[in-house]
């Protein structure tokens, strides 16, 4: 769940009510729709609840006042407690727990001996990754060159823990005022080797349809290529202010397995094109033909750009 003052966003997915074929399986994606009226949440003798910032499908985040840490964090509780819920809350945690990184939010502990269930985590004051590059009706190309590399950044440190995201978009992926980027969301994080069809952990497949890549929708092996897709997804929406694919869900799960993405030049022909080409190139089909992260990087230009990821203050 994407934290912050301005914005808390989760939409567990996912997709259609329709049965997309697959060469190993069928696999049915289907649309959740979330009416949530969460258990309240009242604190603790260590934490003073603030204020609640949002809610989801899975629960709620507060903002509270950690008195052991004497710090404000973040605080996210689930809701209910079926066996797939706690096992994806439980994964969450424990597969970023250890994991500290400049563009990936911190978790701090885990608390699974209270009700609800919840854990702590940094609080990240910022604004989406699209209202921070396109802060007017058009695009920011420095602010876009540099937060796209600090995206780049986090994710691959992401990967290189043999984690795959699984939900990359705008809402989970925050900026702060000095232009720090942050990943957020990790309710749907996964482990690389449980990819394989043989080890997959749940029938459903999880994501945000929009920036779902082809063999994430066909119920395919995942890779660090399913991740730079949405990478590909958002950059286009920040170049052009669409999506690459829209209409309904069928039409656009019947788009991404038979076509590669557009050219953001179709919509934006002032795109540089430098950004063009990372942007074609993270939404080819085929994710052996992808864009990689090293790639994106050396096609951004020198690392010196991200000292002028914002001209907001510090």
């Amino acid at each position: 769940m994407a934290v912050s003052r301005r914005l808390v966003h989760h939409a567990s997915f996912i997709s259609a009510p329709d049965c997309v074929s697959s060469p190993h399986r069928r696999v049915r994606i289907e649309l959740q729709m979330y009416d949530v009226e969460p258990d309240p949440f009242a604190g603790s003798d260590r934490f003073a609840i603030i204020r609640r910032i949002g809610q989801g499908g899975m629960g709620v985040v507060y903002e509270a006042y950690d008195h052991v840490r004497e710090m404000t964090v973040a605080v996210k509780t689930i809701r209910g407690g079926d066996a797939t819920a706690l096992y994806r809350f439980k994964r969450e945690f424990r597969s970023l727990s250890n994991i500290t990184h400049r563009n990936l939010a911190t978790l701090y502990e885990l608390f699974a001996d209270s009700t609800p269930w919840f854990f702590t985590m940094e609080l990240v004051s910022g604004v989406t990754f699209l209202e921070h590059v396109r802060p007017s009706s058009t695009v920011d190309y420095t602010r876009l060159s540099a937060a796209l590399a600090e995206l780049a950044t986090g994710l691959s440190e992401l990967h290189a823990r043999k984690k795959l995201h699984r939900d990359i978009k705008p809402s989970n992926v925050l900026v702060e005022a000095g232009g720090r980027v942050v990943v957020l969301d990790f309710g749907l994080v996964m482990d690389l080797e449980e990819s394989s069809l043989g080890s997959f952990p749940e029938r459903d497949l999880l994501g945000t349809l929009s920036y779902m890549a082809p063999e994430q929708v066909a119920g395919e092996e995942l890779t660090e290529a399913t991740d730079w897709y949405g990478v590909g997804g958002l950059l286009f929406q920040a170049l052009t202010g669409r999506l690459p694919f829209e209409g309904e869900p069928r039409a656009i799960i019947d788009a991404k397995l038979s076509h590669d993405g557009p050219s953001p030049r179709h919509v934006n022909p002032d795109t540089p094109e430098p950004l063009e080409r990372i942007c074609v190139g993270l939404l080819r089909r085929d994710p052996d033909e992808r864009a990689s992260a090293r790639e994106m990087l050396e096609g951004l230009g020198p690392r010196p750009l991200l000292l002028a990821s914002s001209p907001r203050p510090l």
